[in-house]
């Protein structure tokens, strides 16, 4: 994608410190990083999972919703994963 390495670890590093963890990271229970986004009644959160069974990206995507819902789905996500 055109990105450096120290770039991407910078970017990284700095998903993995954000301070909004309700949603995904609140669901999964292993280390994530994460973009969250809020305005208007629009919750979104777009994670890298790190899990025990692998890798994966996770988007959720809502209106009208919760972190307590995203966590819900991403909880459920991640149990039929293992």
């Amino acid at each position: 994608l055109g990105v450096s390495e120290p770039s991407r670890a910078r970017l990284l590093t700095a998903m993995r410190q954000q301070v909004f963890r309700q949603g995904i990271p609140a669901g999964v229970g292993v280390p994530v990083a994460d973009k969250v986004g809020f305005l208007t009644g629009n919750l979104h959160d777009a994670a890298i999972v790190y899990s025990p069974s692998g890798v994966y990206v996770l988007v959720v995507m809502s209106k009208g919703s919760t972190w307590g819902a995203i966590a819900d789905v991403a909880r459920q996500i991640q149990q039929q994963l293992q």
